[in-house]
């Protein structure tokens, strides 16, 4: 829930987690077995202290790679 425009948003936690869901639904790999958000995940997400935002998504662009998912390429230094 350390995206852009979610973690500030305003939005309570049930709302963020139709959002995402929305998101997952339209765009998300169909393939990979997926369960909805829910409001206490959410909650348990939003928890977690990210340090250093940008090194956590580098992680996970990395492990999306060996994964063999498409990944753009990051524009941060």
């Amino acid at each position: 829930m350390h995206v852009p425009g979610v973690a500030s948003s305003g939005l309570n936690s049930t709302e963020i987690a139709e959002v995402m869901n929305y998101i997952v639904e339209l765009w998300g790999d169909k393939t990979a077995d997926y369960t909805p958000f829910t409001k206490e995940e959410v909650n348990q997400l939003r928890a977690i202290d990210i340090a250093d935002v940008v090194s956590y998504r580098r992680e996970i662009a990395e492990q999306y790679k060996k994964e063999g998912k498409e990944v753009a390429d990051y524009p941060w230094p």
